[in-house]
């Protein structure tokens, strides 16, 4: 069986368009995440990297979140991000961090909340 998909769609002209999803970690799930500028699909190049960053607690008091690396498509406007099944269970603030790797600049393409799950039955 594959890992299933979870779709985000993110548009950096609507910071308020906040995401929300819920993955069991056992799954090895992907999370999907949809780039656009004003509902235009926005291209990330081979300079850009993409962080998943999550906290238990919000970005303005957390200093060191949790990162997990994406991998930008060269053909789409996506990013994807694998969970690993050894990620700890609860709920968490997230964000989707875009870099440009070539000035050292950032930025916070969209934010909301992940909740990691454990299926019942299963260590």
């Amino acid at each position: 069986m594959s890992s299933p998909v979870i779709t985000v769609y993110l548009d950096y002209q609507f910071p308020t368009d906040k995401f929300s999803f819920r993955i069991y970690k056992q799954d090895t799930p992907v999370i999907r995440c949809w780039l656009t500028v004003n509902r235009i699909k926005f291209q990330p190049t081979s300079d850009n990297s993409c962080l998943l960053a999550y906290a238990t607690t919000g970005f303005e008091t957390n200093s060191a979140p949790i990162t997990i690396t994406g991998t930008v498509s060269t053909t789409e406007n996506y990013i994807d991000f694998v969970i690993p099944d050894t990620i700890t269970n609860g709920d968490y603030f997230s964000q989707i961090v875009l870099r440009n790797n070539v000035t050292s600049k950032q930025w916070v393409w969209g934010d909301g909340k992940m909740s990691i799950k454990r299926k019942a039955g299963v260590a």
